[in-house]
């Protein structure tokens, strides 16, 4: 198998992994023209993984910010690919 990044190198996309436990319930995937945005909850243990895929460069530190205010959680880990 191949190394994702390796596959189609010409095509510029980004990804970043977000999870973390949360204290409100969510489920969702916003669909966006090249892009798209998912976020899996698993209500019982109050954990969210969400993944941002994108066709454009944006700012990690924000977008994990952003995330952490809006679900209010207190410790994530990340992971950009």
């Amino acid at each position: 198998m191949r190394p994702a990044h390796r596959l189609a190198a010409h095509i510029f996309r980004k990804r970043l992994l977000i999870e973390g436990f949360f204290t409100s319930g969510y489920d969702s995937f916003v669909p966006l023209i090249d892009s798209g945005i998912y976020v899996g909850v698993w209500s019982g243990q109050k954990f969210l993984s969400i993944i941002l895929y994108t066709c454009a460069d944006f700012d990690d530190a924000r977008a994990v910010q952003l995330t952490r205010e809006f679900f209010q959680v207190a410790d994530v880990d990340t992971f950009a690919f």
